[in-house]
């Protein structure tokens, strides 16, 4: 999907959204993963991502050398995560709801 296609998508999408609201209160916007994406094209509502990973909500997205589509968390600017390590001195049934520590697995 290009650019191209994605601008002409969300102009109907965003048509059609106003229509069923019958008002024009909520703009959507769009961003679009990879350097191939980009063709100078400006648009106000539409951006190219060109970085390596591609964030969404808490999650990184990324593409292994076997062009798998990899997650991970993604951390804002100024964030700091604290995991719980699995020896640490916390209750049992209170560790499986918190993310493993990479430091429990090997590498």
């Amino acid at each position: 999907m290009s650019k191209e296609d994605v601008i002409a998508w969300l102009g109907n999408f965003q048509t059609k959204v106003n229509a069923l609201l019958d008002m024009e209160r909520l703009q959507f916007t769009a961003e679009v993963w990879g350097k191939e994406k980009e063709n100078g094209m400006k648009h106000e509502k539409v951006k190219v991502i060109k970085n390596y990973t591609f964030p969404f909500l808490d999650r990184e997205m990324s593409w292994s050398k076997k062009k798998k589509l990899l997650f991970g968390v993604h951390l804002k600017e100024y964030q700091a995560l604290k995991y719980l390590n699995t020896n640490s001195q916390h209750t049992q049934p209170l560790k499986p709801s918190h993310p493993a520590s990479s430091n429990d697995y090997p590498n």
